[in-house]
């Protein structure tokens, strides 16, 4: 099933929860369900701040700042925050500033394989709280999930002088057994590299892509529908400016309601001289 904005599984959860939560806030009705909702919609969002989908995003947060003004429970306690049995921090939540976010690095004190993190709160009420961790793995040690949809950019030359053009080609395929809807290609610019747009204009002009945009390191596409099992395929030009050798940004397509439904493509490495 999908939402009206062709949102489906974790986003149109979201939804629909967040939808459940402002009316329960807004009638004063059935309290212990409404908390039950508002810790869900707390423990989905992801760890940049957000709920997947831009519609799951903005109900969410509707929810959570309605959930503010029906709140009555005072919050007069001392939060202390231990990684791997060592106290790392300490702070005081008081009536006045019950509703400010608080955000703690132990970046500097963690260690290599697990780390436990504690949170101890010694005082009157309760709060939510988020923990996330942050890693990096090779691409090479990248697991591969099965995905719905995939995406593969290749460049006709990988060794260059500066001035020379190269033409990157993107394919981008459609897995799933029905149509995918409001897609984003977001591709990575190298470094050093000037984006030719002539290309791209065309797309654009017969209608083969929607609409695209520049930005320092990208190059984001957006296409209104790609049907089932269906491919497509665009190419573009670069131009070298400065000598370097550089691994390109990864790029990902995704369904910009349903951001899990996604791919990415193995970064290559460019050379100018």
């Amino acid at each position: 099933m999908e939402t009206v904005t062709f949102t489906h599984g974790d986003a149109a959860d979201v939804e629909t929860t967040a939808l459940a939560a402002i009316a329960f806030l807004k009638a004063g009705k059935y309290p212990e369900v409404t908390t039950k909702a508002l810790t869900y919609l707390i423990r989905k969002k992801s760890a940049q701040g957000h709920w997947g989908s831009t519609q799951a995003t903005i109900l969410a947060l509707k929810a959570l700042m309605q959930s503010l003004g029906n709140r009555t429970e005072k919050v007069n306690a001392t939060v202390t925050v231990a990684l791997n049995g060592q106290q790392a921090t300490e702070f005081k939540i008081t009536p006045d500033d019950s509703d400010v976010m608080r955000l703690m690095d132990l970046g500097d004190k963690t260690k290599a394989g697990a780390n436990t993190v504690k949170l101890t709160l010694q005082g009157e009420g309760s709060m939510l709280y988020q923990v996330v961790g942050r890693h990096f793995t090779p691409w090479a040690g990248r697991p591969q999930p099965e995905e719905a949809m995939a995406i593969t950019v290749s460049y006709d030359k990988t060794q260059l002088a500066v001035n020379d053009i190269v033409t990157a080609s993107v394919k981008v395929t459609n897995k799933r057994p029905n149509a995918a809807q409001m897609i984003v290609v977001d591709l990575g610019a190298p470094p050093g590299f000037q984006v030719m747009t002539p290309d791209l204009d065309e797309l654009v002009k017969k209608g083969t892509m929607k609409k695209y945009a520049l930005t320092g390191r990208q190059i984001i596409t957006y296409f209104e529908k790609i049907e089932a099992n269906a491919t497509i395929e665009f190419s573009y030009k670069l131009q070298a400016k400065f000598p370097l050798r550089a691994q390109t940004p990864s790029s990902k397509v995704y369904e910009y309601y349903n951001p899990k439904v996604s791919s990415v493509a193995a970064p290559q490495e460019l050379a100018v001289k």
